[in-house]
């Protein structure tokens, strides 16, 4: 039988949860499906909104927002595997769901969508970075997990006991896992919304190498080298095919780089910025 659970953590997501969820809910190919969004700390109509959609949709709400505690709350209300963690403000592709669950069932422990960024309504140097990333060996290797998705067989889930309090559960997700155990799938995709602006994408950049700090600190290892595969030939290789792109890219990572490790040397573990403009209508 095919049949998959998902859960989805959402903080103030009312701008964005409707539209991930119809991509949810309308998925092709299986014979079950369960979804539980966890409304964390949540000000807004993300529950109300997410009740309006019914079965196989179920809602959980907390009092405090925190993304761990959401996402071990989804999980002990989930029945079945795989599972999917999945982002309120992504949407997937028709037959994403089924795609995640045939190369799971073929003995892949972890696998995710390829990315793609909507940068139409974002600005030059927001388009910039985002085509010199799609560049890197670590976008273009097929062993990405995360950016917003990630599917874990049964046994993949095995490897840990619980989501443990970091700011990047995807990075601590990723770095459970050997190269030949997980896989990004090139035939199925999920579709972020990029920053419309520079200061979002410096919040969301800031947020990600901050998480990767504490992960270091914390002990969990990544299984693979640092750089994802990223050499001095490489990046000059870019640069001169896309040239504007890899600067755009190297200059925003250089500066978020040194943003966050002031931040990581302060001790600001507990302030997440995220990226607002693309929740302002």
């Amino acid at each position: 039988m095919k049949q998959l659970s998902v859960v989805i953590p959402a903080f103030d997501e009312a701008a964005m949860i409707a539209r991930c969820l119809e991509s949810v809910v309308g998925q092709r190919g299986l014979d079950r499906l369960e979804v539980v969004v966890v409304a964390n700390g949540c000000r807004d109509a993300t529950a109300e909104l997410a009740r309006e959609f019914g079965d196989p949709v179920r809602v959980v709400e907390l009092a405090e927002g925190s993304k761990h505690r959401a996402l071990n709350a989804g999980d002990a209300e989930c029945t079945l595997f795989p599972r999917v963690y999945l982002d309120a403000d992504v949407r997937i592709s028709p037959d994403c769901l089924l795609r995640c669950h045939e190369a799971l069932a073929g003995g892949l422990l972890a696998v995710a969508p390829t990315p793609r960024f909507h940068t139409a309504d974002s600005g030059f140097l927001v388009r910039s970075f985002y085509r010199g990333w799609s560049r890197t060996p670590y976008f273009t290797g097929g062993r990405m997990i995360g950016s917003g998705f990630y599917a874990l067989s049964e046994a993949g889930r095995g490897r840990f006991e619980a989501f443990p309090p970091v700011i990047s559960d995807d990075g601590f997700v990723h770095g459970l896992f050997d190269l030949d155990e997980r896989r990004t799938l090139p035939d199925c995709s999920f579709e972020i919304n990029a920053p419309r602006t520079l200061g979002g994408l410096v919040a969301i950049a800031t947020r990600s190498r901050l998480g990767a700090l504490e992960l270091r600190e914390r002990g969990f290892t990544p299984r693979e080298p640092a750089g994802g595969g990223t050499t001095a030939a490489g990046q000059l290789a870019n640069l001169l095919r896309a040239p504007v792109p890899t600067l755009a890219y190297s200059l925003i990572r250089w500066l978020t780089r040194r943003r966050a490790a002031r931040q990581f040397r302060a001790g600001r573990l507990d302030h997440w910025e995220r990226d607002e403009s693309t929740r302002s209508g």
